[in-house]
């Protein structure tokens, strides 16, 4: 048990040097509460379909901001949320929903067809497939949807540094809650 917290505590310190490196003021969160995500901002779904958020988002709406090609803190996220998820007695689907968004152009429909399974099955419980989205999109659809929700990232040489951050949204996209780090209480998702 000791070794397993020893790795929890290492691998949360290596997200958290991961996100300060050369983050310089380009980094940042700027909390929108109470302010609207544009629900008319089209996006790519898993599946290579077009669609637009004010035909996804019709719950409460868990949006991940992550890019796809991560290897170091956006799995750790999705993965938190998936623990988290399995562990609330809200129904997927049912009280809410999920989107994984990515941030990054040069992600594809392909690869988050490819990534989303194994978050489902993280979930360790029945999850419906239309209940946790991945969306990918074009340059200006990612800065509209990042730009609303005051999330700023930098592109690096390897990757990106970026905020690690969940944002909760109503059924009418209001933003009402930011949870920060890899690791939400399932309270806090309540």
């Amino acid at each position: 048990m000791f070794f397993l917290l020893c790795v929890v505590l290492l691998l949360l310190n290596n997200v958290y040097a991961h996100e300060a490196s050369d983050a310089g003021l380009e980094i940042s969160l700027n909390e929108q509460l109470g302010s609207y995500v544009p629900l008319d901002i089209h996006f790519y779904d898993e599946k290579g379909e077009s669609v637009i958020l004010k035909n996804l988002i019709n719950k409460p709406t868990v949006i991940a901001p992550v890019y796809l090609s991560c290897t170091n803190t956006c799995p750790l996220l999705l993965l938190g949320l998936a623990d988290v998820i399995g562990k609330t007695k809200l129904k997927p689907g049912k009280d809410y929903q999920v989107l994984a968004v990515s941030f990054d152009e040069n992600d594809t429909s392909q690869t988050a067809s490819e990534k989303k399974p194994g978050y489902l099955k993280a979930t360790n419980i029945p999850f419906p497939d239309n209940a946790w989205n991945f969306l990918t999109g074009k340059a200006e659809s990612i800065q509209k949807f990042t730009q609303a929700v005051g999330f700023q990232y930098k592109k690096e040489d390897t990757g990106f540094s970026h905020p690690v951050v969940l944002i909760v949204v109503s059924t009418e996209g209001k933003i009402v809650r930011y949870l920060y780090g890899v690791t939400p209480l399932p309270e806090s998702c309540q």
